[in-house]
């Protein structure tokens, strides 16, 4: 299949080294979500400033992960409840993602003490109470602070 949107696909064989810690693919292209079936051992991913649509598949399965920023994507709809089980999770990136317009799920709102969560405001409920920062193209310098 051509590749005209100037995308750089993520070679398979990567996406399956089980040992692998630290996955960053930033300002790729890429639109099509990678599977994380393999990558069990990941510690941090960073696919900021692509295309993505939706977050990676079979993204629970990476227990170890603890750093995730997906800002800068076109992600859609809904974020998964299933992000909140991740144990060792700390911080999620989920900002300039414009098509995002449901609320976060209250599975990740209650981990706001444990895990800084960074997102648009439009997402981050009423009164902020899900993000410990969150982005406003329409508030003077953009970003609103949530103390924890």
């Amino acid at each position: 299949e051509d590749n005209l949107s100037g995308a750089i696909n993520i070679p398979p064989g990567i996406l399956d080294i089980a040992s692998l810690e630290y996955l960053t693919v930033r300002n790729l292209g890429i639109v099509d979500p990678i599977s994380m079936n393999k990558l069990s051992n990941l510690k941090k991913l960073d696919m900021s400033g692509n295309s993505l649509q939706s977050i990676p598949d079979q993204i629970e399965n990476s227990w170890e992960l603890n750093e995730i920023n997906l800002s800068h994507n076109q992600l859609q709809g809904t974020v998964p409840n299933h992000l909140a089980a991740l144990p060792l999770l700390r911080s999620l990136d989920l900002r300039h993602n414009p098509n995002l317009t449901e609320t976060l799920p209250p599975q990740l709102c209650a981990l706001r003490g444990r895990v800084e969560i960074f997102a648009d405001c439009l997402i981050c409920g009423q009164q902020n109470e899900c993000c410990t920062s969150c982005h406003s193209d329409d508030e003077g310098d953009g970003e609103t602070t949530n103390g924890a």
